[in-house]
């Protein structure tokens, strides 16, 4: 195998891992969600446990506090 697709499988198997472990998703969960086009808006972003909170406004945002 090439040593560049090798390099991109390592690369793609390190980032689910890294995901996995992160959002609670499995690596398998992982790995399938990254092998077909999920787009996530804000608030799906939070369910799948990419983000904490989603901020409204820069007034919230400059505030602290976070919707």
């Amino acid at each position: 195998m090439d040593v560049q697709a090798r390099e991109l499988l390592r690369r793609r198997a390190l980032m689910a891992g890294l995901l996995a472990e992160h959002t609670g998703r499995s690596s398998e969960r992982v790995d399938a969600d990254l092998d077909r086009l999920t787009v996530l808006d804000a608030p799906a972003a939070v369910e799948y446990g990419l983000v904490d909170h989603v901020i409204t406004s820069r007034r919230a945002a400059a505030g602290g506090a976070a919707r």
